[in-house]
C-alpha cells in the first residue's frame, strides 16, 4: 500500500498527514490514520507529537477485536501482537523526543499493557506521572492503578506493594530506538 499524496514540504505534508489521520482516527478508519500518522513520522521525525498519535492509533488497531494491519504501509501483515510491538516503539521514540511529554509514557504504558507488560507498563506510568496535568494526571493515575493491580494478581501482592521495576525504558534500547524507527516509518 502506497503513501497517500502529501504537498511537497516536509513540515507541510506531515501537518496535512496529521491532519487527516486525526479525521480518519475519529471515524474509526485506523488503518488509514495509521498510515498517515507513519507518513508525518517519515515527514517530521523530529516531532514527537507524531508518534504519540502514531502509537494511539495502533493502540486502537491492536485493541480492536478481529482486525490485522495487513496493507499497512506502517506496520505490514501482522497480528494484533505485532501491532502492539510497533505501538511500543512509536511511544518510545515520543519519549526519546520528549522526556516531558506525559502523553508520550502514557501511550508507551498503554502499549506495554496491550502486549502484557504490565510491571513496565507501572513504570512508564510513573515515569509520566510528574509530567501530567489535570485531567491527564488522573487517566495516567488509574491507568496506574491497573497496571500494579495487573502485576500483584500475578505475584499474589497487594497493588500497594508493587513497586517500579524500572524496566520501562532500557537506556540501550533508547538510545537505538530513533535509529530502528527510520526505516519503519
Amino acid at each position: 500500500c502506497g503513501s497517500p499524496a502529501m504537498p511537497g514540504d516536509d513540515a507541510s505534508a506531515a501537518l496535512a498527514a496529521k491532519s487527516v489521520g486525526t479525521s480518519s482516527l475519529k471515524h474509526g478508519d485506523l488503518p488509514t490514520a495509521c498510515a498517515l500518522y507513519a507518513l508525518a513520522c517519515r515527514r517530521e521525525p523530529r516531532a514527537h507529537t507524531h508518534y504519540s498519535n502514531l502509537s494511539l492509533a495502533l493502540i486502537k488497531l491492536g485493541a480492536s477485536s478481529g482486525v490485522g494491519a495487513g496493507g499497512l504501509g506502517v506496520v505490514g501483515t501482522c497480528g494484533g501482537g505485532a501491532v502492539a510491538r510497533h505501538a511500543e516503539r512509536a511511544a518510545r521514540v515520543c519519549v526519546r523526543l520528549a522526556p516531558t511529554f506525559a502523553k508520550g509514557h502514557f501511550r508507551l504504558g498503554q502499549a506495554l499493557m496491550q502486549r502484557g507488560a504490565a510491571a513496565a507498563a507501572a513504570s512508564a506510568f510513573e515515569r509520566g506521572m510528574p509530567h501530567a496535568v489535570d485531567g491527564e494526571r488522573d487517566d495516567m493515575a488509574a491507568e496506574l492503578a491497573k497496571a500494579k493491580a495487573k502485576v500483584a494478581a500475578r505475584d499474589g501482592a497487594s497493588a500497594d506493594e508493587v513497586a517500579s521495576t524500572g524496566a520501562d525504558v532500557d537506556d540501550a534500547a533508547a538510545d537505538d530506538v530513533e535509529g530502528a524507527m527510520a526505516g519503519v516509518y
